[in-house]
């Protein structure tokens, strides 16, 4: 996993709560490591009259964002960009924020805990996603076939264009070596499928059907990295294509010689 933990802290006082990646009893530890970061974050706006928005240890980034009297705190990977995430950590506390109008936290009293437990399940969704998402493109990254440029400056479709002419290019003799029948045409392009992230695609006869909730790669339908990944695919390869879309949960491309 390349994200570890997501922690949410009372300036000055204690852990609201607390999720861990894999999931895993929480060890007694934590609260003397929030008591701990909390410090810390106090210690960069006290002493040394600045923010701190990032910590990067030997096998850890931890990412940090305060807003009315909390801490958000997102350990991470430290092999990976943790810039990458801001977006969805500023997401996260807008959402928590909406949720919580009453601000219980800033209030002279014992909390009760419990009542924040509600939101762990919407952040631990959220994380997941975004999780299978940052691991899709580093994999992407690794394997040559775009550069951490591409992702932060392209839409998702061009990125799908460039890896899929990429990738023809990478397995072009394998294409030549086969006899062109169509179990292994469409076998080959299911492995290429299964090679970038094909957990939400499902081929029948003359079809490939996106279930796009089940997505975590693409901000919506219009930018479905999928469907124009496989519709460069199959063209290159021979096939007429034809996309519909029912409603907005699926698309379907049709392929015919």
């Amino acid at each position: 996993m390349l994200i570890r933990e997501f922690l949410c802290l009372v300036e000055h006082q204690g852990m609201l709560f607390h999720l861990k990646y894999p999931p895993e009893d929480v060890s007694s530890d934590i609260i003397v490591r929030s008591s701990l970061i909390s410090a810390l974050y106090s210690f960069a706006a006290q002493v040394e009259n600045d923010t701190l928005d990032s910590l990067k240890m030997e096998k850890e980034t931890l990412l940090f964002k305060k807003s009315e009297g909390l801490i958000f705190v997102l350990f991470l990977d430290s092999s990976v960009n943790p810039d990458w995430f801001k977006v969805e950590l500023d997401f996260i506390q807008l959402q928590f924020f909406k949720k919580y109008p009453e601000k219980e936290w800033l209030k002279d009293r014992l909390l009760n805990l419990s009542i924040f437990d509600t939101f762990k399940p919407f952040v631990n969704e959220r994380l997941l996603f975004l999780n299978r998402k940052v691991s899709f493109i580093m994999l992407l990254i690794d394997e040559g076939l775009i550069s951490e440029e591409d992702y932060q400056e392209k839409e998702m479709r061009a990125l799908a264009s460039i890896v899929a002419k990429k990738l023809m290019i990478k397995l072009q003799d394998q294409i030549l070596a086969l006899k062109l029948q169509e179990k292994d045409i469409l076998n080959l392009v299911d492995k290429m499928v299964d090679y970038v992230e094909g957990t939400h695609i499902e081929r029948t006869e003359g079809a490939y059907t996106l279930t796009c909730n089940s997505c975590s790669i693409c901000n919506n339908m219009s930018e479905c990295f999928f469907e124009e990944f496989l519709d460069i695919i199959l063209t290159h390869l021979g096939y007429e294509t034809h996309v519909t879309r029912d409603g907005e949960e699926k698309i379907s491309i049709s392929y015919s010689s």
